[in-house]
């Protein structure tokens, strides 16, 4: 009863989340979480493919291992497909879609071979090869089959350090933009997407290392399938859990800033008034007897606008110029502004102090001030011994 809850438990999972997902999609569709849905609902038929297989079922193997050839090489494709519609705005690239051909084409294949194979033929591909492992004794189409299973674990191997690559740059790059443009970051940035995706990649080396040794390795060892099987189940539901909770992406960013009204400088004037050191001594004026950093939710634009320059001037003073990027500055603006009102106040509350420091959250000024400060807030009173 353990074995079958444990073989199953992936599948379930996945199917559920996948279930949940397009409840929610039918009140509010979203084109990203679709495209979240569309890698469920593979995961779902990927693990269904494993529990048949563990369960012996093999008079479900040919269906079941056709679509296991697709989706065993389309999980990470349209998780990197969806990564990509978080991160470019309105992205047409349809050639990212080519990322799913080998499934296709490895599928088909196996399919084809299945169909081609009589009931004899086939009972041996699935006993001799797909339970022991051995080809030797098999020939024409069943050997076909054989090699499309080792051209497919080749293919699943070759496609995870591509997509790794290109899915971190574009995480990276998406990141970079945020915090040049928002001083508040942390309901926008792709901090834990990035963490999973990096884990999401490193547990494909060892399905690869899996699929190398082979599934029939596992199945006198019921505890070896236990422990990838929960682990799977877990990190797809924590996939699905952080997808599903993300609403903000690289089109609502776009939006945004085209949204807001953006000052074009007179050519006439434009090297004299917005040359970078003298925006940056304007904005750490401004700064200093207005106090923006203080403003909710501040953007780049709103600085731009209250200096009368072209926001991406503003962009190069302090990005290049500064050498931070427009988050950083800020918040490290309201982090001194924090220290300076601790001193002038031991006895204030340290929420009551995030309150007034402009803060999005109380988590986002604990995180900063531990950055900037090298403590918690309540570390550097105890410190400070005002």
């Amino acid at each position: 009863m353990f074995t079958t809850i444990v073989i199953f438990l992936p599948m379930y999972v996945s199917a559920i989340l996948a279930a949940f997902l397009a409840v929610e999609l039918v009140d509010r569709y979203q084109w990203v979480k679709s495209l979240l849905l569309a890698f469920l609902i593979a995961c779902t038929f990927l693990y269904a493919g494993h529990a048949i297989y563990f369960s012996y079922y093999t008079n479900l193997i040919p269906v079941s291992d056709t679509i296991y050839s697709f989706c065993n090489l389309a999980v990470y494709p349209l998780y990197f497909i969806y990564v990509v519609n978080l991160t470019e705005k309105r992205p047409h690239h349809y050639y990212y879609w080519l990322s799913l051909l080998p499934a296709v084409i490895c599928s088909l294949a196996m399919g084809c071979c299945y169909v081609l194979m009589d009931s004899a033929e086939c009972s041996r591909f699935i006993e001799d090869y797909l339970y022991n492992n051995d080809s030797s004794e098999l020939s024409g189409t069943a050997l076909y089959a054989v090699w499309v299973h080792v051209v497919s674990k080749i293919l699943f191997g070759v496609q995870i350090i591509p997509i790794l690559v290109f899915g971190m740059k574009k995480i990276n790059r998406y990141n970079k933009n945020v915090r040049s443009y928002y001083a508040d970051t942390d309901t926008r940035l792709l901090v834990h997407i990035k963490v999973l995706y990096i884990i999401f990649f490193v547990t494909s080396t060892v399905s690869f290392v899996s699929n190398i040794i082979g599934r029939h390795s596992f199945l006198d060892s019921p505890d070896m399938v236990a422990i990838p099987s929960v682990l799977f189940s877990m990190l797809i539901f924590t996939l699905a859990y952080v997808g599903i909770k993300r609403d903000f992406t690289a089109d609502d960013m776009e939006q945004e800033m085209a949204a807001d009204p953006e000052l074009p400088v007179e050519p006439v004037v434009r090297k004299a008034a917005n040359s970078s050191k003298d925006l940056c001594r304007r904005i750490e004026q401004v700064m200093k007897d207005e106090k923006m950093f203080l403003r909710n939710d501040l953007k780049i634009s709103d600085l731009s606008l209250r200096l009368g320059s072209n926001r991406n001037y503003i962009y190069n003073a302090i990005n290049v110029e500064m050498g931070v990027s427009f988050s950083d500055y800020i918040n490290r603006q309201r982090i001194d502004y924090a220290v300076a009102m601790m001193r002038e106040h031991p006895d204030m509350p340290v929420n009551e102090v995030y309150l007034k420091t402009g803060f999005s959250s109380s988590s986002s000024f604990y995180r900063n001030f531990r950055l900037y400060m090298g403590c918690t807030p309540k570390e550097y009173v105890e410190k400070a011994k005002f």
